[in-house]
Parts: C-alpha cells; sequence; structure tokens
C-alpha cells in the first residue's frame, strides 16, 4: 500500500485514488530528484492540495538524500523533519530526534492549472482491499471535473461504487474490471 495525495474538498479531506488527464504534479519537473521509498511511498513524495475555489498544491513531502540540493517551490524552501528513532552511533544504538528523509514544503499555495478528473475517496472500508480497484475499498467516491485549474463539477460515485462492489462480491471470479463503465 502507497501513501495517497490527499486533497481537501468540500470541507473534507479525501484520498486522492485516480488522475484522468496529464500528471497532476511532479516533483522532477522543478529539478527536485526525490529518492524512491521502500513500500509506503514507492514514489519518493506524496502531495496536499486544496480544490476550493481552485486546485492549489499546498503541502509537498519528498524524500532526499543528506547530500540533495534543496530547490525552493514559489519561494519556500522546505523543512527537514524530524523522526524519533534509534541509529548506531559510535558502534552502539543511540535513541533520539535524528533527520528525516522528509522534506516538507509548507503553506506553498501553488496554483495548479490542471485539466481533467480527479478521482477523490474517503471513508475507508476495513478489512482487505477489494479486488485490485482500489476506488471499492472506500465508502464514499467522488468524480471531480477541473478545468485549467478551476473545480467545474463534482459528481458523487459513491452510489456506483457501491454497486460495482455488490457485483463484485456476488460474482468474485467475475475476469472483467466491474468498474470500467464509471469513467
Amino acid at each position: 500500500m502507497s501513501i495517497n495525495d490527499r486533497v481537501r474538498f468540500a470541507g473534507r479531506s479525501f484520498d486522492l485514488v485516480r488522475v484522468v488527464g496529464p500528471t497532476l504534479f511532479e516533483p522532477r519537473l522543478l529539478d527536485i530528484q526525490v529518492v524512491p521509498g521502500l513500500s509506503a511511498c514507492p514514489r519518493g513524495h506524496y502531495a496536499v492540495y486544496d480544490l476550493e475555489p481552485r486546485l492549489m498544491l499546498q503541502r509537498l513531502h519528498v524524500r532526499l538524500t543528506d547530500d540533495s540540493a534543496v530547490t525552493p517551490i514559489a519561494g519556500v524552501s522546505p523543512t527537514r523533519r524530524q523522526r524519533r528513532t534509534q541509529r548506531l552511533v559510535a558502534n552502539r544504538w543511540v535513541f533520539g530526534e535524528w533527520p528525516a528523509w522528509d522534506h516538507v514544503y509548507r503553506d506553498l499555495a501553488w496554483p495548479l492549472r490542471f485539466t481533467g478528473s480527479l478521482w477523490l475517496a474517503a471513508d475507508r472500508i476495513a478489512g482487505p482491499l477489494v479486488g485490485a480497484e482500489p476506488l471499492m475499498s472506500y465508502c464514499t467516491v467522488w468524480d471531480v471535473l477541473v478545468e485549467d485549474g478551476v473545480l467545474k463539477a463534482a459528481i458523487d460515485q459513491s452510489p456506483e461504487v457501491a454497486g460495482a462492489r455488490a457485483r463484485h462480491r456476488a460474482a468474485p471470479e467475475h475476469p472483467d474490471p466491474v468498474l470500467d463503465q464509471l469513467h
């Protein structure tokens, strides 16, 4: 499981589970060379966006090496997170606050000119994932249409996803993806 980007929409925080259109944001386009993480964050970065009234990058977490050049975004330099953990110092394990590889850009308020569809999900269902489709692991699902960074429409897809989940559970050996008709 990977760390999802987050989007604040309609007064709530949602996981960004699908982007239909161009890439929403990619640090390498700003010459930020991230280090891929392990299972929790294989991309090496995750972002937090606001979507009211326009799509804005608010916070960015990036994984950098100790010797990486730190590039400001919109005049904002990142801070380095501290992690409470153990490290081997002079051949003995020492517990304390140590710099993490995570650098955090806060309060960016950087407008994005994205055009496409963002699938936002909340209220994760406990237990194993339902099939290979991440949308089916959530009770609340929105398809949000954005044009040039401006919110144009929001379609509540929760009933359709619930129906697809019920059909999948009724016929678990069905080989065809059950959500292809949604988008």
